[in-house]
């Protein structure tokens, strides 16, 4: 089962010893939504993460909790480089 979900997500099949990241475009299962696909190693073997993203339009930021509309504190946080 882990090998045909990396396959699907374009993962190198034969290693299992790295992390890897990969995505199952929509078209391949014909379905509606993308899968994104997260594997890591462990010590009994490996894990897999499937996250599922469905076709919607961008939220606003109300609609995500933040009551105010970014101000110019804002903005040039959004600028600056880490670190």
């Amino acid at each position: 089962m882990c090998g045909r979900i990396k396959y699907l997500a374009r993962l190198k099949t034969y290693q299992e010893s790295l992390p890897q990241d990969g995505r199952i475009e929509k078209t391949a299962l014909n379905i509606t939504s993308d899968i994104r696909v997260a594997t890591y190693p462990t010590v009994t073997g490996e894990k897999i993460v499937l996250r599922l993203f469905k076709e919607t339009q961008a939220r606003k930021l109300a609609h995500l909790g933040c009551r105010r509309k970014p101000g110019p504190p804002s903005k040039s946080s959004w600028g600056a480089t880490p670190g």
